[in-house]
């Protein structure tokens, strides 16, 4: 599982903070092919979608993110030579994750952390971006766009309209899911911007958690 950069995490309840600003709030949504490659060859290993180790490899997947810019933008900076993110501690409108695969979706809203960047950590995987929700720890889910790097230590893009930039070249992409005890690591080719759906939006107005940064894994 993925180590911790530094970590702040906020283990009681959820409490509803507020309605962020639309203009603050970004989201993403993708659709590709899962293939075979990576150390888990595009098997279902925790169960997530189906029976236990079964073969994902050629489905389907949809995937997105939300997360307010604005709380972001205002929380701590962290950079070294492979990575960089925001973060920000017990805040109660942070980001979610919304992943789709053979008519399963899973949805992870960061209870206890969120972090937005990019890295050069994940092999085969070059992240022009990467989002990554943590639930009830250890339990997270995380998205790497994979595309052109940036020089890092420059300041990542929040904002829709950069967002929006860095991942327009987007081609294939790495998705981590783990729920504690077994992890999905899914590489998914033919990636594309979808449009969201309104309702999808509209949930990312009241997403609930705190943000951490979480460092790369090698895979």
């Amino acid at each position: 599982m993925r180590n911790m950069l530094a970590a702040s995490l906020l283990l009681g309840g959820i409490a509803f903070g507020g309605v962020a600003q639309a203009n603050s709030i970004v989201t993403e949504s993708f659709t590709g092919t899962i293939t075979s490659a990576g150390s888990h060859n595009g098997n279902d290993v925790a169960g997530y979608f189906g029976a236990v180790n079964s073969s994902l490899a050629g489905d389907t997947v949809t995937f997105s993110f939300t997360y307010d810019a604005t709380k972001l933008a205002a929380g701590t900076y962290l950079t070294g030579p492979q990575y960089e993110s925001y973060s920000v501690e017990s805040d109660p409108s942070a980001a979610s994750e919304t992943i789709a695969i053979n008519g399963t979706s899973l949805t992870q809203t960061s209870i206890t952390g969120a972090a937005a960047g990019g890295s050069g950590y994940t092999p085969g995987c070059n992240p022009a971006f990467y989002m990554g929700v943590q639930g009830d720890y250890p339990s997270q889910f995380e998205v790497d766009l994979c595309g052109a790097s940036y020089a890092y230590g420059t300041g990542i893009p929040l904002s829709q309209s950069t967002v929006d930039h860095y991942t327009s070249g987007v081609s294939s992409a790495v998705l981590y899911l783990f729920n504690g005890q077994a992890q999905d690591i899914l590489y998914i080719s033919d990636v594309h911007a979808v449009t969201p759906e309104p309702a999808t939006w509209l949930s990312g107005l009241t997403v609930l958690g705190a943000a951490v940064v979480l460092k790369r894994r090698g895979v």
